[in-house]
């Protein structure tokens, strides 16, 4: 459970969240919305860096979209990761395929 304190929301390791310490189903299920929105609102800046910039003599929203998308790669293999991880915790087998 540590991986999804330490790649969550800074504020789930502060005292007022010990709730979230004591059922990691519940941790794990929110790091995966958490993860999800994050995903989202990256999704949501690329598209919108699409749009000139004043300014921009063309290499800027090149540099940010590359950025973003490297953001978004990572984002979307710990959203991968926490739903692994939350159907662990419900109970799910996973059986390697031969």
């Amino acid at each position: 459970m540590a991986w999804l304190l330490d790649w969550g929301a800074p504020e789930w390791q502060e005292d007022g969240y010990e709730a979230l310490r004591r059922q990691p189903l519940v941790l794990a299920w929110l790091f995966c919305h958490r993860a999800e929105a994050n995903l989202k609102a990256t999704r949501s800046a690329w598209r919108e860096l699409a749009r000139p910039i004043e300014g921009d003599d063309g290499d800027l929203v090149a540099q940010h979209r590359r950025a973003l998308e490297r953001v978004g790669v990572e984002l979307k293999a710990r959203a991968h990761a926490g739903a692994l991880i939350e159907r662990t915790l419900r109970g799910e087998l996973f059986v390697s395929p031969l």
